[in-house]
Order: C-alpha cells, then structure tokens, then sequence
C-alpha cells in the first residue's frame, strides 16, 4: 500500500480482500462483548448498526463505491495504465565492457517491445468469453482462448519481467482464468490455462503473490487436483507450491501458515494429502510433500506414518540436484520439525 509507483501498489478492492482482512483472525479480533452488543442493539433494531459490525470481514460491495464517488474506479484505473509508459533506462557506457553495455540496452528494448505487444485487455476479454453453444462453438472458443494462453506464456513463461506480470494482474486477466477453473467442466480446461496462470506465480516477488491471493485463486487451483491429466496435476502443485513457498520465507516463527485456513476451507489439504500418498509421479509426489511440509507450520501433522513418509520423502530431495527443489525442501522440514522444538 505504501509502494511509491502505482503499478506497484494494491488498488483498493485488492486491499479490502487481502487475507488480512477476510481470515478468520479478523474475526477472532473482534471481542465477544462487542458482538454480544452489536446482536442486542440489533435485536431492536437500532439504526447504529451496520453490517461492519455484524461481519468483521465485511466490505462494501464495489457498485456501492461508484455510487458514492460518481465514477468507476475500475474503468479509470484501466484508462490510467493505458497512458503509463516505463520510463527510459538510463545505461552508462564503459569502453571497457561495451558488449554488456549492447546486450542490458538489447533487454530493455525488449521487455519495452514485449509490453507494447501484449494487449491485456483485450486477452482479458477473450478469457472471459462463456463457454456455451453447440460442440464447434465451444471448440473455437477454447481454441481463442489457448491462443491468448500462447501469448502470455511465450512473453512471461520463466522470465524475470515483474513489471509485464503486474501489468497483466492490473487489467483482470488472472480473475477469467479463474473463473474457467472454478466454473468449467474439467474435461474442457486443458494444460495451457493452468500454465498460464502459473507463470504469474513463477518467478514471481511477493508483491505479485500478494495480489493474486487478493484474487482468492484456492477454490479454482485446488478444484484442479481432481483432473484427470496428470500433466495439469504436476502444475497445478507446482502453482501451490510456488505461492507457499515465497509466504514461508517471510517468518521464521512457528506460527500457522498465512494460507493453512484458505486451503483447508476448500478441501485442500486433504487433497494434497492424498495425492502424496497415491500417485506414483515422481513430480507431483515431490512437490506434494514439499506443499505439505510448507502448509504444516504451527500445526502438526496428526497421522504419524504418514508424517513420518512425508519426512522421510523430504530428507531425499535434500540431494536433488535442483537448488530450489532443495531450498523449499529444507523449509519445509524446518516447519514441521518448529513445532516440536516449541512443545
């Protein structure tokens, strides 16, 4: 909220759903007293009362807001970006390494090329589109809309543009992939949604995760673990672990995991859980355990076999010769062995 660069900062909806408000310790904040008297003057009906004291994590509704402040914030937000260009970089010139001087000058044309290509609001409109009409229809429609996937994965997909991928989360293209998650038969959603969506969490700072969690993206992700493509399995707990993954390294306490009450709401847990100990895939096994053991701070894991498998599984991928398969690893046995130290 305090970033100078606007880009940068939450707009205010994205502020009002943050975890912070919406979780259950701001209900926990509030004291009993203070809903025992909110149900007393409630009960005769007092004017004085609202829904802010009723629900904690209340917040009002965005058509309030343009009525009250006669205009769209949304709209002028969008407006807003369309003008905002990136400012102009500034490179020394060193005769002593000019060839690096060429290639950080050939980088920044780049990402400025690849700003001006992508137009986020009309990619954000095709993902939009329903899924309905007769089988052809509904062919071309997903074929439109993994055409858009196509394009934002070769311009974001393992490269380290944080401003392109806050530019993309600005103009809503995270909120219709999903929609398509959470609202579209599973047999219709293929690798490329889950993909593209995943590469706004990968590579990615907290800032980004901070405004895709804003978005409330565990209902559509985890509804993901029941498909039958082991393919968008694998991604689907890469994505999970990505977001855990950046949350964990913010505390070094053993406190309840920001994100452990989002995912057990929607059954994810258990899920998780389960696909550790039944599939047979090197990938979603690994990345499982690792979601596990990241989830798993300040609460313990009750079954105790399969604490143990987990632990066992984490000490392995200790060797694994990818560093960040190794780093998150060892996060994971940190949380789960935090517990036992406080106790």
């Amino acid at each position: 909220m305090l970033a100078f660069d606007r880009v940068d900062r939450f707009t205010a909806i994205e502020a009002l759903n943050h975890p912070f408000f919406t979780e259950s310790k701001a209900t926990h904040e509030i004291t009993d007293e203070s809903k025992r008297l909110a149900k007393e003057a409630e009960k005769i009906k007092s004017k004085e009362i609202t829904m802010f004291d009723k629900d904690p994590s209340y917040t009002i509704p965005i058509s309030d807001v343009k009525k009250i402040v006669g205009a769209d914030p949304e709209q002028d937000d969008i407006r807003i970006q369309r003008h905002i260009q990136p400012p102009p970089v500034k490179i020394e010139k060193r005769i002593d390494n000019i060839d690096d001087d060429l290639i950080e000058c050939d980088m920044c044309k780049n990402i400025q090329a690849e700003e001006q290509r992508i137009d986020f609001k009309k990619l954000t409109d095709i993902l939009k589109t329903p899924l309905v009409g007769n089988e052809k229809e509904k062919k071309e429609i997903i074929q439109k809309q993994e055409n858009v996937c196509k394009i934002i994965l070769e311009s974001l997909k393992d490269k380290e543009n944080y401003e392109l991928r806050r530019r993309g989360i600005s103009f809503g293209i995270i909120e219709p992939i999903l929609s398509i998650f959470t609202s579209c038969d599973l047999d219709s959603i293929t690798l490329l949604y889950i993909q593209t969506f995943n590469c706004f969490t990968f590579p990615a700072n907290n800032r980004i995760l901070d405004r895709i969690i804003t978005k409330n993206p565990f209902p559509g992700i985890i509804r993901l673990l029941d498909h039958k493509d082991p393919e968008i399995i694998n991604e689907t707990i890469a994505c999970i672990e990505n977001i855990l993954s950046i949350k964990s390294q913010s505390s070094v306490e053993p406190e309840t995991h920001p994100h452990y009450d989002l995912i057990l709401s929607c059954n994810g847990i258990s899920k998780i859980q389960n696909i550790f100990k039944q599939t047979k895939n090197k990938i979603s096994k690994d990345r499982s355990a690792i979601c596990i053991g990241l989830l798993f701070r300040g609460h313990e894991i009750t079954d105790a076999q399969l604490k143990m498998q987990i632990t066992t599984h984490l000490n392995l991928l200790l060797s694994s010769p990818d560093i960040q398969i190794k780093n998150r690893a060892i996060q994971a046995l940190v949380n789960i062995s935090q517990l036992e130290k406080v106790w």
